[in-house]
């Protein structure tokens, strides 16, 4: 989908969002829109990440500030108003038992408060039990094991790929 020269193109565009680059407010969207992308493509499409998740997260904050201060550059195709595309064919698709929940970008203990009382207001419970395991990078799923089949989905949309083995 990218040519090499495309690639290596947007690899310094993302250490140059990173490193704080300058420039019109257009630009600067336009920009961050360009290197999301192709870090969804590298991560979803080719399973070969070129940002680490914290990378990923601040560039694609800094889009959803700047689009949130500057409604005018919001377009629909923005990677802040959708889920992911293009996601793998090669696994069939299967519904969650239970929700799984990110921990939506959280980096410290108020982080964590805060995603909690979300939680808390959601689901009208005063207190909420959490299971919570270490994980490697895209490495969350949901198992479900009926005799010798069974099914692990990862985290994600309702309908999620997911793997079926004996």
């Amino acid at each position: 989908m990218y040519a090499k020269d495309i690639e290596i193109a947007l690899a310094k565009e993302a250490n140059a969002l990173l490193s704080g680059k300058t420039g019109t407010t257009q630009e600067l969207a336009d920009a961050l829109r360009q290197v999301i992308r192709h870090s969804d493509w590298r991560y979803y499409v080719q399973d070969d990440p070129v940002l680490s998740d914290q990378e990923y997260d601040r560039l694609f904050s800094m889009l959803k500030q700047l689009e949130k201060d500057h409604p005018e550059l919001q377009t629909p195709d923005s990677p802040t108003q959708r889920v992911a595309q293009g996601l793998t064919k090669n696994f069939p698709t299967v519904q969650h038992l239970v929700p799984m929940l990110s921990l939506e970008n959280s980096y410290n203990a108020d982080d964590l408060l805060d995603w909690d009382r979300k939680n808390r207001d959601a689901s009208g419970l005063s207190q909420i039990e959490y299971c919570v395991e270490p994980k490697f990078d895209g490495a969350s799923i949901s198992s479900f094991m009926k005799t010798i089949c069974w099914h692990a989905a990862p985290r994600g949309a309702t309908a999620c790929r997911a793997t079926r083995s004996r």
